[in-house]
């Protein structure tokens, strides 16, 4: 086999597996799924599809249920400040990996084809603190249980997204009524 051939092959072989290989994520050790529960405050975002009109005081709430499955509640004030709500489905996807959940916000009669991936990419050991993903780091979003956070707190959701794979530079924040109350109490 001529020297040419063997390189071309062995250049393809190493591009395949390269493409093919899963991202590395920050693996949670410490997640408690019934930790987990109750409202969380959405701090910032990437820009995605389905929440192009979700304005301010973002929330999401998960409970979990009987059969096992988590309930997702999100709430958002649009401009007209009317409250939005979407009631959705959430599910561990990796048995091995409890911090490896899926959601889904769409169903027909009970049943729901489409479901996207919803990967804890950190949580801190208060479970105060989280930062949301995808296996392809496309959708991200940074939760806590607060409408505000810390300096400190801000530097770690920045390493961790980098870590990650994620341009935090292209985070949108999330405004909530109130945070602004306590910045106008503050000056």
């Amino acid at each position: 086999m001529s020297i040419i051939l063997k390189q071309t092959l062995l250049l393809l072989t190493i591009f395949f597996r390269c493409k093919n290989q899963a991202k590395i994520y920050s693996r949670v050790t410490n997640f408690d799924l019934a930790r987990y529960q109750g409202k969380w405050y959405e701090i910032a975002r990437f820009k995605n599809p389905f929440q192009n009109k979700y304005l301010k005081n973002v929330t999401a709430e998960y409970q979990l249920l009987d059969n096992g499955m988590i309930k997702v509640l999100n709430q958002c004030e649009r401009k007209n400040g009317k409250i939005y709500t979407s009631e959705g489905r959430g599910r561990i996807q990796d048995q091995k990996d409890s911090s490896k959940l899926e959601v889904s916000f769409f169903h027909i009669f009970g049943w729901r084809p489409v479901w996207g991936d919803y990967w804890i990419l950190y949580v801190d050991p208060e479970h105060t603190l989280s930062v949301v993903g995808d296996r392809k780091s496309q959708y991200g979003w940074v939760l806590s249980r607060n409408s505000v956070l810390t300096q400190s707190q801000l530097k770690k959701v920045k390493l961790i997204l980098d870590k990650n794979d994620y341009d935090s530079e292209e985070l949108l924040i999330t405004f909530h009524d109130t945070y602004l109350k306590k910045k106008e109490a503050s000056i």
